[in-house]
C-alpha cells in the first residue's frame, strides 16, 4: 500500500474528476456569457445597488430571450446533460463524481434559466 496522500488513490481520482467536471461546467457558463453577450452587463449588475440593478436586468433578460440566446442555451445545456448521463452510465465513482459536479451546473443554470423565462 502507497503512502498516505498517493496520488493514484481513489480518493485523489474522484477529487480530481470532481474538478475537471466543475472546470467544465464553468467554462460552459463562461461561453454562454461569452456567446449571447453577456458580460458587460453582468460586470455592471456586480457593481450596482439598489433600484438601478432593475434595467441592467432586464437588459440581460432582453439578450438571454433572443434566439440566439435561447438556441445556445439549449444547445449547451443539452451538451452538458449528454456530459452528465456519459459519466453517470459508465458507473465508476470518478465518472460519476465528474457527472455530479457537471450536472450541479446544468440544475444550477437551469434556475437562471427558468427564472429569465419567468421574469
Amino acid at each position: 500500500m502507497g503512502p498516505v496522500g498517493d496520488r493514484r488513490s481513489p480518493s485523489h481520482r474522484v477529487g480530481g474528476w470532481f474538478y475537471l467536471g466543475s472546470l467544465v461546467g464553468t467554462a460552459v457558463t463562461d461561453l454562454y456569457f461569452w456567446v449571447v453577450g453577456l458580460g458587460p452587463l453582468w460586470r455592471m449588475i456586480a457593481r450596482t445597488e439598489g433600484r438601478d440593478l432593475g434595467p441592467l436586468f432586464q437588459q440581460a433578460l432582453a439578450l438571454v430571450r433572443t434566439d440566439w440566446g435561447v438556441t445556445w442555451g439549449l444547445l449547451l445545456g443539452w451538451w452538458l446533460l449528454w456530459l452528465t448521463w456519459q459519466g453517470w452510465r459508465t458507473g465508476t465513482p470518478h465518472h460519476r463524481a465528474f457527472a455530479g459536479a457537471v450536472g450541479s451546473t446544468l440544475v444550477v443554470d437551469g434556475l437562471f434559466a427558468v427564472a429569465a423565462a419567468l421574469g
